[in-house]
């Protein structure tokens, strides 16, 4: 994964951007998933393509070359990279295998040179000379053995002579040095995909009229074969003459004479247009290429049509060439039928599937249009599952950047405005975020009435509440452990949404409508949302405020059966998510042995310092006077380490599968009527 690209400011193309640092900076710290966000024309686009234009710019050789396995900037190119190499570092670690090799050679002045001159450079080097040293030392070591055994073919054929095995030692020693440079390299970015998808796209071909000459047919009137089909994909040709093409001119003295030359190939640009024709490759392809297909259908089959068989076929009819699907035992209709938000995401994400097996850098335009902002939660987590993935998205969605708060460490923001410079010229300024801020929803114009609101909402006490839920929810969804025959699959915010709330402040709350519990220094909580489902912790001592609830919100208020929502992980998870936390040098966590109910109902903080002991894990609860409830001090970070030890729904304690159909029958009596 891409870290950081290094930029550099003097070249045009970056004029018109402001950046902290010297003549080559650094953009980073870049993520799995990074947002670049702005109000129009901030940039961010503009930014985007630059990018995009500069990966493009890597290259490689024959990868069946032996000594070949790195990047390489095309010759004619060099705009920015990803690297900056202490070359006195290199050299100290590349010295000694070096001498080996001119120690074993007749002719050790072939590559001195060269050696020499590296030596003598500037203290550090940015890409393109480190490529360019490799691949000059690449190739004189491979001529220095080529010429160093010119003569001596009778030897080498047995393989137990002194010449034999000295070229063998010339070899290895070659490729531990040039591993030596390959391992100074970040990211290799060898047999990688980079796909440009724009904002304009489409999965059908555009038509045009076979003649301007008037037909017999009034001029309302017409038959589909006075049309053909328009072979060529027009979105991608106009983004590459717009975006990617560079105007050069024939001479110098004759301006008037000039020409594009493409600066990418038109393969890196995806737009829809061409999706007919790679389905009907893979639906005619061998099994293991017909998988990508099969992959593809079953996705859009769980995610998006309540797990109904999905099937997508090439159809020509009247020389007209359209994608159909059929879904489940209805009948097969052409695409276009289906909405334009899910005709939108087959676009976004088709990609993912097709390259699953390449290295695969994708920059989306604004991939928000069309889509609900449940589907937008959709698109996010399916690029997240993608190992082989890292996205650049520009966008104007609060609700891309709502996400990110789930998946911190997977997300990079980065905001761009323009604003005036010293002399009065225009220029972006890019600043690199933290998390989501309330400067950057004022800066993209959200209000609350922008929010789409979902069908219902679930109320939780903390966001290691919702972590936990979201999780169960999956597990029990994916399982179907209760064989259920309509057993639809609900998403986050889209059917349903999670609101937190902070303990005691629920009394600012009156979850009725009824006039007898109407108070006007209370927030009507039904003018939130008018479909709710509270989840409260146990909270003894807190009777009356119990009883309160559960007056007003009826079967949609659950009291948690155990102290707090970590008390509800099973003894199995509890321990592999402590073990998480064990100390350097520890192999293995040994704890006290215990069963759920014995901590169901107590602290759990205070439960996991008695059963860890002392130096196994890390501190992870606090440590106060002996009046005060030990509690664990990162319970965000607790629920991420505990989620990621839960794979199966046996795996949940009766409590939290109990806990978890009601939210599920909850949200599935409010979101009946769309399946």
């Amino acid at each position: 994964m891409i870290k950081q690209f290094r930029i550099n400011r003097t070249l045009e193309c970056y004029n018109n951007y402001k950046f902290e640092g010297d003549e080559i900076i650094n953009l980073t710290p870049l993520s799995k998933i990074n947002f670049f966000v702005g109000i129009n024309n901030s940039g961010k686009s503009r930014l985007l393509r630059e990018l995009f234009k500069d990966l493009r710019n890597y290259n490689i050789y024959d990868p069946n070359d032996q000594y070949n396995s790195i990047p390489l900037f095309k010759s004619d190119e060099t705009k920015f990279g990803l690297i900056n190499v202490n070359k006195e570092e290199l050299l100290n670690s590349l010295s000694p295998v070096y001498d080996k090799i001119l120690t074993l050679c007749n002719n050790p002045s072939f590559c001195k040179p060269l050696y020499d001159f590296f030596k003598a450079e500037k203290k550090t080097i940015y890409d393109k000379e480190l490529y360019s040293f490799y691949v000059n030392f690449q190739s004189n070591l491979k001529k220095l053995i080529n010429d160093e055994f010119a003569g001596s073919k009778t030897k080498l054929l047995d393989e137990n002579s002194k010449e034999s095995q000295r070229k063998k030692e010339i070899e290895q020693l070659s490729k531990e040095a040039l591993s030596l440079i390959r391992n100074k390299i970040p990211i290799e970015l060898k047999n990688n995909k980079v796909t440009y998808i724009p904002a304009i796209r489409t999965l059908r071909r555009f038509l045009t009229r076979k003649t301007t000459e008037a037909t017999h047919y009034e001029s309302d009137r017409y038959k589909i074969t006075d049309y053909e089909q328009i072979d060529n994909s027009i979105i991608s040709s106009r983004v590459m003459v717009d975006y990617f093409s560079k105007k050069e001119y024939e001479s110098e003295h004759n301006n008037k004479n000039y020409y594009y030359k493409q600066l990418i190939s038109k393969n890196n640009i995806f737009t829809g247009e061409n999706l007919y024709e790679l389905i009907k490759d893979l639906r005619n392809s061998p099994e293991e290429k017909r998988k990508v297909l099969t992959d593809f259908e079953s996705f859009l089959s769980k995610s998006f049509f309540n797990s109904l068989n999905v099937s997508l076929h090439s159809i020509e009819d009247q020389d007209i060439k359209d994608i159909y699907v059929k879904i489940g035992d209805n009948k097969e209709l052409p695409i276009f039928n289906l909405g334009d938000g899910i005709q939108s995401i087959i676009i976004l994400t088709f990609p993912l599937f097709y390259y699953k097996n390449t290295k695969h850098f994708i920059f989306y335009e604004e991939p928000e249009l069309y889509l609900h902002p449940g589907i937008q939660r959709v698109f996010i987590e399916t690029i997240k599952s993608f190992d082989n993935v890292q996205c650049f998205i520009a966008t104007h969605s609060n609700h891309f950047l709502d996400t990110s708060l789930d998946f911190p460490n997977d997300v990079s923001i980065f905001s761009l405005k323009k604003e005036d410079n010293e002399v009065g010229e225009k220029i972006f300024k890019i600043e690199n975020l933290a998390s989501p801020s309330v400067s950057i929803l004022n800066l993209l114009g959200v209000r609350n009435s922008s929010v789409f609101l979902s069908n219902c909402s679930i109320w939780v006490e903390g966001v290691s509440d919702r972590i936990y839920i979201r999780k169960y929810l999956e597990l029990y969804q994916l399982g179907n452990p209760d064989k259920k025959t309509h057993f639809p699959f609900f998403k986050e915010d889209f059917h349903f949404s999670f609101i937190e709330f902070n303990g005691n402040n629920i009394t600012h709350f009156n979850f009725s409508e009824n006039i007898e519990y109407d108070n006007e220094e209370q927030i009507n909580a039904t003018k939130i949302s008018n479909r709710i489902f509270l989840i409260h912790d146990l909270d003894t001592g807190k009777d009356k405020r119990h009883e309160l609830l559960k007056r007003q919100l009826r079967e949609n208020y659950f009291k948690l059966e155990v102290l707090e929502i970590e008390n509800l992980l099973s003894p199995e998870v509890l321990k592999k998510t402590l073990t998480e936390y064990r100390l350097k040098g520890v192999e293995k966590v040994v704890f006290n042995d215990f069963k759920y109910e014995d901590y169901k109902m107590q602290p759990i903080g205070e439960f996991i310092s008695r059963i860890s002991g002392e130096k196994q894990i890390k501190q992870i609860v606090s440590v106060g006077s002996k009046s005060e409830i030990k509690k664990i001090y990162n319970k965000l970070d607790f629920a991420h380490n505990a989620v990621k030890n839960l794979n199966n729904w046996d795996e949940l304690t009766e409590e939290s599968k109990n806990m978890t159909r009601i939210i599920y029958n909850f949200i599935y009596k409010n979101n009946n009527n769309n399946f």
